[in-house]
């Protein structure tokens, strides 16, 4: 019986994995035969080679110049890695931390010679499904191969969380992501290292201004590590468990303080800060007070690394600095063993501050 020739498909497949080892053998920069000599040896017409090429293309494989000819990709080898944020953090107020984020992975893709592309999920108001609030970009770039893993930041959108789940791709999230490696900020240490510097200042009472109420149980465990008694009535977070926009943190750091001096006679000796754009709201609610940190209050925030969110009050307060360069290589580092087809032996990983006090006058 005559076997049915192989559809245009078919013969667009082969040519697309015969060229992608080709490619693999002959190495990035190397000329390949021209269409004409191509369409002849897969005995193929020159509208399916030129599909098959289109998408070797697109999978960065090979590179078309007119003129020229067809050639090996020079990024043939490069892994393509993007970073998705779910929040937009270039709103006026946001994190700091945010962009060094971004900028350390520009940095960590070019050093490790990766290709890196960042991507926003910003929903708009009347959006409801997954459909409208991916970033099509995105969208895009995983139908058409053009991404070897993911790095995740801040997904709070279920519809986001649901979308990211169904996608085929490698991923390593910062904090918690359900079925996802992660690299999470060590806060309990963060918050032990804020208790044992205000004990050591020679404080007796503290209180606590924080992003999460989760963080209440975990500052009291450190109060009574340290001989401290953290007083109930200056303990500051908002209602809501859920972690406000970042562009929220520097109001909410000022309507806190403001709120807590009003409700009080007296200040405590001490009080923890469990996010810097918050500890800066706070820090601007005290001055307006005519309060003097470090010498009224002293202030033990959490800080990142090469942010400018607390300069004016550097030499006044206690930060506990996460490092988010130290942030990007650990996602990478976890990346990029997922990329290669390994194994990770663990998947969760984490990041340790370091505390910074001011010098004694």
């Amino acid at each position: 019986m005559t076997q049915p020739s192989p559809s245009p498909r078919n013969k667009q497949a082969h040519v697309i994995s015969d060229l992608t080892l080709t490619a693999h053998r002959l190495g990035p920069g190397t000329k390949l035969p021209t269409a004409q000599d191509l369409a002849k040896k897969y005995e193929i017409t020159l509208t399916t080679l030129d599909r098959a090429l289109a998408k070797l293309e697109t999978q960065g494989v090979i590179h078309r110049r007119q003129g020229s000819g067809i050639y090996v990709s020079q990024y043939l080898n490069q892994k393509r890695v993007g970073l998705v944020f779910g929040q937009n953090l270039f709103q006026f107020g946001s994190s700091a931390f945010c962009l060094l984020l971004l900028q350390h992975c520009e940095k960590r893709a070019r050093d490790q010679n990766e290709r890196f592309t960042f991507f926003l999920l910003q929903p708009g108001e009347d959006q409801t499904s997954a459909e409208t609030i991916v970033n099509q970009d995105l969208s895009e770039s995983l139908k058409q191969g053009k991404l070897d893993g993911l790095l995740l930041c801040d997904l709070k959108d279920p519809a986001h969380r649901k979308w990211i789940r169904e996608q085929e791709i490698q991923t390593v999230a910062l904090f918690n992501f359900q079925g996802s490696p992660a690299v999470i900020m060590d806060m309990k240490t963060m918050i032990d290292l804020a208790a044992g510097a205000l004990a050591k200042k020679g404080c007796k009472t503290i209180g606590l201004l924080g992003i999460l109420r989760s963080h209440t149980p975990v500052v009291r465990q450190a109060a009574t590590k340290y001989s401290l008694k953290l007083v109930d009535s200056w303990i500051g977070c908002p209602d809501d468990e859920n972690d406000p926009p970042f562009d929220r943190h520097e109001d909410m750091g000022i309507e806190l303080m403001s709120h807590l001096l009003e409700e009080n006679e007296g200040l405590p000796d001490g009080l923890i800060v469990t996010d810097d754009v918050l500890a800066r709201g706070a820090c601007l609610a005290l001055k307006k007070a005519g309060l003097v940190i470090g010498k009224d209050l002293q202030i033990a925030t959490h800080a990142n690394r090469g942010s400018l969110a607390l300069e004016y009050w550097q030499d006044s307060l206690i930060r506990v600095e996460f490092d988010p360069a130290e942030v990007v290589d650990k996602m990478f580092a976890m990346l990029e063993v997922l990329m290669s087809g390994k194994t990770l032996k663990k998947k969760r990983t984490t990041v340790i501050p370091t505390l910074h006090e001011p010098a004694t006058p």
